[in-house]
Formats: C-alpha cells, sequence, structure tokens
C-alpha cells in the first residue's frame, strides 16, 4: 500500500491571499472616492435686468467649502448644451446667498442654460439653471 502525502496550504499563504484582496479592495475604493466632487455649491441662476448677457448667480448651499470662498479658489463656466456661452475667474469671493454677475460677453443668456462652477481647480457640476 502506498501511503500519500500530502501537504495543505499554511497560515502564511491564506495571509499573503487575504493582503492582496486587501489591496485590490483598498485601491478601488480610493478611485472611488476621488471621481465624486469634493464640494457642492448650488444656487438660484436669473439674466441680469437689462443685460441678457450677464447671469446673476446667488449660492444658496455651499457643502464642503468653507462659508466664504476666495475668488482664487474658484471660477465658472456658463454653457448651453455643449456650446460654452462664457467663462471666467472671478475677482470677487463667493459667499452663500451673496449675489454675484458672471459676465458672457457678446454671448446671450437664455433661460435653461446652466451656470457650472469649479472649485479649486475641480469642476463641482451643475450649481444652476438659469431661470
Amino acid at each position: 500500500m502506498k501511503i500519500l502525502k500530502k501537504r495543505g496550504q499554511g497560515a502564511t499563504e491564506y495571509l499573503l491571499m487575504l493582503a492582496a484582496v486587501l489591496v485590490i479592495v483598498a485601491v478601488a475604493v480610493f478611485y472611488i472616492m476621488r471621481a465624486g466632487p469634493t464640494a457642492t455649491i448650488t444656487g438660484s441662476a436669473t439674466i441680469k435686468s437689462g443685460d441678457n448677457t450677464v447671469v446673476v448667480f446667488t449660492p444658496t448651499s455651499m457643502v464642503g467649502t468653507p462659508e466664504t470662498v476666495p475668488a482664487a479658489d474658484w471660477a465658472w463656466k456658463v454653457y448651453r448644451g455643449a456650446e460654452l456661452l462664457g467663462e471666467g475667474t472671478p475677482t470677487v469671493d463667493l459667499a452663500k446667498n451673496v449675489s454675484v454677475e458672471l459676465d458672457c460677453g457678446t454671448n446671450e443668456v437664455a433661460i435653461g442654460d446652466v451656470v457650472k462652477l469649479w472649485y479649486k481647480g475641480t469642476s463641482i457640476g451643475d450649481s444652476a439653471t438659469v431661470a
């Protein structure tokens, strides 16, 4: 009769496999967390009375930002679908419930256009639709 000697996996191999799985999960979580915006600024946008090239944006909610965002830390763009109507780096700080004017130059703004903001160089998505 022949006796077969079987070797099972030791604890070291199981620990190495567990470590590899944890590294993969950590990398996936890192990329998922980086994908979303770090800040949310939403508000209302209207066309300036008497000047249809200027959007008046008033932030009503600022999450993940200081109460007042310094002018150097934010930027804006106004879109109609995929068409860029105007963009700028402001000279004023952004504060909750304080209106700022976004001048689109020679492009006329219409109801339904979208104001998008950037905070510290990262897009935070649609902040308001012109009403």
